[in-house]
C-alpha cells in the first residue's frame, strides 16, 4: 500500500476515534438516564447500554454508506427521552412500539418527498418554541440526577456541587479551543468523576463482567398498541424531524455541499430505519445532531469516512459489558450536570432561531406571545405531581404528563391559528 495512503487511512482511523468519543460520551448520558428508569439491577442495565451502543453504531454505518453521506454523528434523541419519561408508568412495549412506528413514518415521510411538503409549518418560533420546550420539559429529570440518592453526598452537598461543576463546565468551554473544545463533553465527564470521586470517596465497585460478550438478543418486542403513548410520541418525533432536518442542512452554509435535497430525504430515511431498530430492540431512537459541524471545523477533516471506523469502535463498546460496568460508575450528579450543559446549548440555539429565524422583521411582542405560551404552560405541566397525573384518564398520562405534547400543540395553535393573519401579513411583506 503506498505511503500516502497508509496516512491516510491512519488520520482517518484518529478522527473517527474522536467521533466515537463523542458519540460514546452521549450514548452513555442518555442511556444510563433510561437504563436507571426501566432496570433496577445492574446487569439489565448494561445490557440495554450494549444494545443502545450497538444500534447507535449501525445508524452511524448506515449514514455514512446511504444516507446523508456526510460527517454528521449521531446518537440518542433527547426529545424521545422526554416520551419515554412520560410513558414510563405505561408497558414499555408500548412506548417501544410508538418509537418503532415513529421511525415508520419517518421513512414514509422521506421515501414520498412530503417532508418538503411540510416544512413551511415549522416557522422560526415554532422551531423555537419547540427547541426550548425540550430544555424546560427535562428539567425535572436533570433535578433527580442531581438529588439522586445514587451519589455519594447528600441533596445539599450534590446541589452545591453541581452548582460550581456546572460553572467549570462553561468556563472551559469558554477556554477551551480547537478539538479540546470539540470534544469538552468527554472531557467534562472525566473530570466530574474523578473530582466527585476525591469530594465523595464512597464509590461502588463493579461486579465482575466479562471483558467481552455479546449482548442477548430478545426476540422482537410484541407490538403493543397505547393510543395515549402514541399520541405523545407523535409530537416527540415532529420535533425529531426538525431537529434531524436542521442537523443535516447545518453543514450546508459552511461546506458548500451539494445535492442538499437528497441528501436530506436519504438522512431522514436512514434515521427512520435506525427508529425502528430502536424500537424492535427496545431503546430510545436516534437523531444527527447539528454539534457536528464544531467537530469538523476542530479537525479540519470533513470527510464521511472516518464514520466507519468510529462506527466500529461504537459497535465493539456494545460488546464489552466491563467497560459499560465501569461506565457506570459516573455519579448521576455528573451525568445531570452534562445534560443541563447539552439543554443549555439548546436553549442557546432556541434564541438565535427567535432572533434571527426570520430576516423580514424584526422580533415583536407577538413573537415572544407565540413562544413564550408554550413554554410556560408547557413548563407548568412538566413539574405536575405525579399524584395529580394518576388521576388523569390513563390514555391522557402520557399526552400530559411530561408538558412537551401541550406546549407543542400550543405552539401550532399559536402560530397558525391564533396569529394566523399577522403571520400571513408577515410572509407577504
Amino acid at each position: 500500500m503506498p505511503y500516502n495512503h497508509r496516512g491516510q487511512i491512519i488520520r482517518y482511523c484518529i478522527h473517527g476515534f474522536q467521533w466515537a468519543a463523542i458519540v460514546i460520551a452521549f450514548v452513555l448520558i442518555f442511556g444510563l438516564i433510561i437504563g436507571q428508569i426501566y432496570f433496577q439491577n445492574p446487569h439489565d442495565q448494561i445490557g440495554y447500554i450494549q444494545k443502545l451502543f450497538f444500534i447507535s453504531g449501525i445508524g452511524l454505518a448506515l449514514q455514512a454508506c446511504f444516507g446523508h453521506k456526510m460527517p454528521l454523528f449521531a446518537g440518542p434523541a433527547a426529545v424521545l427521552l422526554i416520551g419515554i419519561l412520560a410513558s414510563q408508568s405505561h408497558d414499555p412495549a408500548a412506548t417501544y412500539t410508538a418509537i418503532f412506528l415513529g421511525g415508520v413514518v419517518l421513512t414514509i415521510l422521506a421515501a414520498s418527498g412530503i417532508i418538503e411538503h411540510v416544512r413551511h409549518f415549522f416557522t422560526s418560533r415554532i422551531i423555537a418554541a419547540i427547541l426550548l420546550l425540550i430544555s424546560f420539559s427535562l428539567i425535572p429529570t436533570i433535578l433527580n440526577l442531581i438529588t439522586s440518592p445514587r451519589n455519594g453526598g447528600g441533596i445539599g452537598a450534590n446541589i452545591v456541587f453541581a452548582f460550581c461543576f456546572i460553572l467549570v463546565i462553561f468556563l472551559l468551554y469558554r477556554t477551551l479551543k480547537g478539538l479540546w473544545n470539540a470534544t469538552m463533553v468527554i472531557w467534562s465527564l472525566i473530570l466530574g468523576f474523578i473530582s466527585y470521586s476525591f469530594i465523595f470517596p464512597i464509590i461502588p465497585v463493579p461486579g465482575t463482567y466479562e471483558i467481552f460478550a455479546v449482548f442477548a438478543i430478545d426476540p422482537i418486542l410484541p407490538l403493543t398498541i397505547d393510543i395515549g403513548v402514541i399520541i405523545a410520541f407523535f409530537f416527540c418525533y415532529i420535533a425529531l424531524l426538525m431537529n434531524d432536518i436542521g442537523a443535516i442542512q447545518s453543514l450546508e452554509p459552511l461546506f458548500l455541499v451539494e445535492h442538499m435535497k437528497e441528501r436530506t430525504q436519504k438522512g431522514v430515511f436512514v434515521t427512520g430505519i435506525t427508529n425502528i431498530l430502536s424500537g424492535l430492540f427496545g431503546v430510545i431512537g436516534g437523531v444527527n445532531y447539528s454539534l457536528s459541524a464544531g467537530m469538523i471545523l476542530a479537525t479540519g477533516s470533513a470527510s464521511r469516512y472516518p464514520l466507519f471506523p468510529a462506527a466500529g469502535i461504537v459497535i465493539l463498546c456494545s460488546m464489552s459489558p466491563f467497560i459499560i460496568a465501569n461506565l457506570l460508575l459516573i455519579p448521576p450528579v455528573v451525568i445531570g450536570c452534562m445534560l443541563l450543559f447539552i439543554m443549555t446549548s439548546q436553549f442557546a440555539a432556541a434564541l438565535i432561531v427567535a432572533i434571527e429565524g426570520d430576516q423580514k422583521h424584526t422580533f415583536q411582542l407577538e413573537d415572544g406571545l407565540i413562544i413564550g405560551l408554550p413554554i410556560l404552560f408547557g413548563t407548568m405541566m412538566a413539574f405536575l405531581p405525579q399524584e395529580i397525573i394518576a388521576t388523569l384518564p390513563y390514555l391522557a398520562q402520557p399526552i400530559c404528563g411530561n408538558g412537551f405534547v401541550p406546549g407543542v400543540l400550543s405552539a401550532f395553535i399559536m402560530e397558525h391559528i391564533i396569529f394566523k393573519s399577522r403571520n400571513a401579513n408577515t410572509e407577504k411583506s
